[in-house]
C-alpha cells in the first residue's frame, strides 16, 4: 500500500503563464498543494492528432502529499486550457525533515 503522507512532485504543462498561475493559485488556496513553481517558457515537441506540435509551454511543479493527488488531478482537469494535460507524480527519495513537516502541516489534512 502507498504511504498516503509521503511527499511527492507532481509536473504539469500548460499553454499559457495565465493558464499556469489560475491553477497554481487555486491548488495552494485549495490547501491542496503546499508549493506551486512555474517554469517559464519550455519547448514542448510532441505528436498530436497526426500532426508534430512544437508549442512554448509553462511548467509547473507542485509540491504536496500523496493523498491529495485524485483531487489535485480532478482540480487540473477542470482549470487546464488542454483536453489532455500532463499530469505526472514524481515519489520523493529524500526530504528535509522541517521542510516536509511544512508541507504536511500546510496540506495534510
Amino acid at each position: 500500500m502507498e504511504k498516503t503522507n509521503e511527499l511527492i512532485i507532481i509536473l504539469c504543462n500548460t499553454d499559457s503563464k495565465e493558464n499556469a498561475e489560475l491553477i497554481a493559485n487555486t491548488l495552494v488556496k485549495e490547501k491542496l498543494i503546499a508549493c506551486a513553481s512555474i517554469f517559464p517558457e519550455v519547448k514542448s515537441i510532441y505528436e498530436w492528432n497526426g500532426e508534430l506540435q512544437n508549442r512554448s509551454e509553462f511548467t509547473m511543479m507542485f509540491k504536496t502529499l500523496a493523498l491529495n493527488t485524485p483531487n489535485i488531478v480532478s482540480r487540473v482537469l477542470e482549470l487546464h486550457n488542454d483536453e489532455v494535460p500532463e499530469i505526472v507524480s514524481l515519489k520523493s527519495e529524500y526530504v528535509f525533515d522541517k521542510y516536509f513537516n511544512w508541507v504536511e502541516g500546510y496540506c495534510g489534512k
